[in-house]
Order: structure tokens, then C-alpha cells, then sequence
């Protein structure tokens, strides 16, 4: 027999035993799916509301509509907010926010998008009677381009068709903004 036939031979027996060995060890456990969020919490957000909001910054209150709905996947509630132009700001805006409860670290996780750019996300222990406080872990304003912090936000249930919110925000001034608002269901 040839060395390099021999030598070839020996690769290739050597290379099945050896990928046979890491197959075999390859685990066949079906990953289980985690448990799906107990929104029983949140459920009379879904639904459309109509907020004005007020703040610090602005002489006059500004309206956003709010439409909450459950994601299919059961694991999220989706809330699409649509701005409102102001004299201010002559384009609407659309914000998505996609809200979930992360078990392994018990907190709520809201997690913010926009289409201009803007983007954030905040955490919550949850609901304290009809209170939930949700800090901001990180936040950008690009389209302001001076808002450097996140002050926490209270959302507090006054009724299932009516909620109020308080929270602040640091410009790169140094100046803090608070901002109040209150929502009705449609």
C-alpha cells in the first residue's frame, strides 16, 4: 500500500471516528419555551387612548394618540403612540414600545424605538397598587440632541379608562424638564 494512500486512509477514519464522538455529544433535549408574561396587570391598557401631555419646556400641552395591543406572540404588549404636530413641531412622530416582564431578573423591560432615531429603555419592579414607576436605563434624543438623562416616569391608574403620568428629563444645560400628562380611552 501507497504511504500517501495509507496516510489519506488514515485521515479520513480518524476524521469519522471523531465527528461520530462530537454527534453523540450533541445534546437532543428540546429547549423549552419560557413562560409566557402575566399581564393580567397591564390588560386594561389595550385599547386606543388620547393624551395631552404638559412639561416645563412648552407654554401649551401637546395631544398624542396611544393604541396598545397584545403582541401574537403572547410574550409582549405593543403600545404605537403617534405625536401630534405642535406649532413647535410641524411633523408628527411615531414612537413604538414593546413592554415584556423579564423573569430571570423580575422587572418589567420597556423597550422604545422611534422614527427619528430616538431610542431607550426602562425597567420596573411593577405595579404597587395603582403605581408603577419605570426608570430609564438608557435613552438618546437624537432629533433634540440635548437631552443627556432620564428622570424616572410614575404612571398611575386612576380608573380602566384613565391614567395620569409625571417624569422628568436633564438637558445638557444642566436645566431639568418635568412633564405631567393624562390619558382617556377612547
Amino acid at each position: 500500500m501507497n504511504r500517501s494512500f495509507a496516510l489519506a486512509l488514515f485521515a479520513c477514519v480518524t476524521t469519522l471516528l471523531v465527528g461520530t464522538a462530537a454527534i453523540a455529544q450533541v445534546e437532543s433535549t428540546p429547549i423549552p419555551r419560557p413562560a409566557k408574561p402575566d399581564f393580567s396587570s397591564m390588560q386594561f391598557l389595550i385599547g386606543t387612548w388620547n393624551c395631552v401631555e404638559t412639561n416645563t419646556r412648552r407654554a401649551t400641552g401637546y395631544g398624542s394618540t396611544l393604541t396598545y395591543t397584545m403582541d401574537s406572540s403572547g410574550y409582549w404588549i405593543n403600545e404605537k403612540t403617534l405625536l401630534h404636530a405642535t406649532s413647535w413641531d410641524r411633523y408628527p412622530s411615531v414612537a413604538i414600545d414593546k413592554t415584556t416582564y423579564d423573569a430571570a431578573n423580575s422587572r418589567w423591560v420597556d423597550v422604545t424605538t422611534d422614527d427619528e432615531g430616538n431610542y431607550g429603555m426602562s425597567t420596573s419592579s411593577g405595579w404597587n397598587g395603582n403605581t408603577i414607576v419605570w426608570h430609564p436605563v438608557s435613552l438618546t434624543s437624537v432629533s433634540s440632541g440635548n437631552v443627556v438623562s432620564g428622570g424616572n416616569t410614575t404612571v398611575t391608574k386612576v380608573s380602566g379608562s384613565k391614567y395620569t403620568y409625571t417624569g422628568s428629563f436633564k438637558e445638557s444645560g444642566g436645566r431639568t424638564v418635568t412633564l405631567k400628562g393624562t390619558c382617556n380611552k377612547s
